[in-house]
């Protein structure tokens, strides 16, 4: 476990597992980069799929490292105030925070799935993927949308069982 004092659960140790699974695309980032680079300037044949390959990957790894962060609660925080606090208020912030959180992440799951249901399909419901207008025209906007509502979807379910804990405390 990476943080001692935490107790994962089911949900925590997959997001954590599939967390350490991907962060090996970064390296893969990388050697594409490099691909683009030696093939541009000194077989000067550029990609078309190099810029919009990386930047799907690595807005996936992005997105998915907010979730890994909140799980791992390895998010940046200011806790000067909070650590004043007696246990009794202490309760009292970590519920109203998990509730604004909550609130917060209710909306933002509308507004993914809306991003995500318009990048999916036409208005009228046929089925078509969002691509991205360039010459290589991949799906990855349509793809990176879905990423985005799945994982905020998986940290409403984070937040709301971290917020159970937290009233099982009392």
């Amino acid at each position: 476990m990476e943080n001692s004092e935490l107790k994962y659960n089911k949900l925590d140790r997959l997001i954590i597992s599939i967390g350490r699974k991907i962060c090996i695309f970064y390296i893969v980032c990388f050697i594409i980069i490099c691909y683009e680079v030696f093939s541009r300037y000194v077989l000067n044949s550029p990609t078309s799929w190099v810029q919009e390959t990386t930047t799907l990957i690595a807005g996936i790894l992005f997105i998915w490292g907010g979730l890994h962060s909140l799980t791992t609660d390895r998010h940046i925080k200011i806790t000067i105030l909070y650590d004043m606090l007696t246990k009794k208020y202490k309760y009292y912030v970590d519920i109203l925070i998990s509730t604004l959180l909550i609130i917060c992440l209710v909306f933002m799951n509308y507004s993914a799935f809306l991003l995500f249901k318009s990048s999916w399909f036409k208005p009228w419901g046929a089925f078509y993927m969002e691509t991205s207008g360039s010459a290589w025209n991949p799906p990855f906007p349509a793809i990176s949308k879905l990423v985005l509502f799945v994982v905020l979807i998986l940290m409403l379910i984070q937040v709301l069982v971290k917020f159970i804990s937290i009233l099982r405390r009392k």
